[in-house]
């Protein structure tokens, strides 16, 4: 699929996940009860969350739950666009810097972390787990990365109108192993 068709995608997805963000109270909470129900935690693991940008929807009321259940958190940080990100340590009280991308992140002086499970943001999935990015490929690169180090869960975190009929997949891409939206939350297999 060529990038114009890509762009249209998000052109369009973008417009409903606004439309979503300022339509919908509560849509966060709602995806946090719901993670937290159906998503398998790692016990005592690590999670890697993000800061929302633009209309993404807010993973932080489920990151205080997370926290309050003694789990881990730790936020990714970008070092080079063509590498993979990684991850350092965060509590909800430690202040944030803002990174190349204008993203917050940890303070350069907070350990790595390497997450066991990583919650997801996107502009698009669809139900065989294919996630539309911003384009820059950097969760594809991490997953890649982490996938043939460990096992790690790619869970998407999005509003239940971000769901394509399909999109675009090829051999760079890493598919998520779940989506979770304040309507539901779903699991995909892969087959290898």
């Amino acid at each position: 699929m060529n990038n114009d068709t890509k762009a249209t995608l998000r052109a369009h997805f973008r417009a409903l996940r606004q439309t979503a963000s300022s339509s919908e109270p509560g849509a966060a909470d709602k995806a946090a009860e719901i993670f937290l129900d159906k998503i398998v935690l790692p016990s005592g693991g690590t999670v890697a969350a993000y800061c929302a940008q633009e209309d993404e929807i807010d993973p932080f009321p489920l990151v205080e739950k997370l926290a309050k259940r003694g789990l881990r958190l730790c936020l990714p940080v970008i070092s080079d666009p063509t590498r993979p990100l990684f991850f350092r340590a965060w509590k909800l009280d430690d202040t944030l810097c803002e990174g190349p991308l204008g993203i917050l992140e940890p303070a350069p002086d907070q350990p790595f972390r390497t997450p066991d499970l990583m919650i997801v943001p996107l502009i698009a999935f669809d139900n065989e787990g294919n996630r539309l990015g911003q384009g820059g490929g950097y969760y594809d690169r991490t997953l890649r990365d982490l996938r043939a180090r460990k096992t790690v869960q790619a869970i998407g975190y999005a509003f239940a109108c971000q769901e394509a009929l399909s999109l675009p997949s090829d051999s760079t891409d890493q598919p998520l192993d779940g989506v979770v939206t304040p309507l539901g939350a779903r699991s995909f297999i892969h087959h290898a």
